[in-house]
């Protein structure tokens, strides 16, 4: 079952620094931005997913495993890198489809460890929209 999908806040495109001279604000391509996203089971009920929309492009999409013992998998584009999907199998899953803030962290610092460093901040974003989505869906 899937739910509907939910608008993302736009402050996700940007990135701040701060430091003690200057203050620059890094607005991040629309392209790599999750626009919405959603969440649900799997049709076998055993996995639970997060889902996100974009700015529609043409690409295939392929599946990509990271963090192996917690079995979270990833829908990534083959040419933008965006990711489409974050699949949590059943043994990571917490009761009642909870998914915990640790195990985001731990999928994405395996994705991300595979990624360039210049093209990381697209997925810190993906990262910041996948929290919020978590946060929402759950109350």
């Amino acid at each position: 079952m899937k739910s509907c999908w939910q608008k993302l806040n736009t402050s996700l495109l940007e990135k701040e620094k701060l430091d003690s001279h200057q203050k620059y604000q890094l607005l991040l391509s629309p392209y790599d931005i999750p626009n919405a996203c959603r969440h649900g089971d799997s049709e076998n009920h055993r996995s639970y997913f997060i889902e996100f929309m974009y700015i529609p492009v043409e690409e295939r999409i392929k599946l990509e495993h990271y963090n192996l013992g917690d079995q979270v998998d990833f829908e990534v584009g083959e040419n933008t890198g965006r990711v489409y999907k974050i699949i949590f199998n059943n043994t990571c899953v917490q009761p009642h489809k909870k998914v915990c803030k640790s195990q985001i962290e731990k999928a994405f610092t395996s994705f991300l460890e595979r990624k360039p460093k210049l093209s990381q901040d697209k997925y810190k974003a993906t990262k910041a929209a996948t929290l919020h989505c978590i946060n929402s869906f759950s109350g």
